[in-house]
């Protein structure tokens, strides 16, 4: 069975196929998720501030990017960018 079309949530446009975010949308959204993540759970002996995580995804490619996201059949790219993005 088909797919029914949609509206992409990360283009707009209204496709079966699946729109996958640019690699700014990947950054803002990662940077986002981190910065809620942190606001609970910081340590700063651990973990990179807001700053520094922004910079390392800067250097990240898009395939990289993408599998930061911990996106699979469960949680979909579109439900990560819905919350994040």
């Amino acid at each position: 069975m088909l797919n029914p079309l949609k509206n992409c949530g990360n283009c707009g446009e209204t496709k079966e196929v699946i729109c996958m975010p640019s690699k700014e949308q990947l950054i803002d959204a990662l940077y986002n998720e981190y910065v809620f993540l942190c606001h609970d759970d910081f340590d700063p002996d651990e973990d990179a501030t807001p700053e520094e995580y922004l910079e390392m995804l800067k250097e990240m490619s898009y395939d990289e990017l993408v599998e930061e996201t911990s996106t699979d059949d469960i949680f979909s790219m579109d439900e990560f960018m819905s919350a994040w993005g």
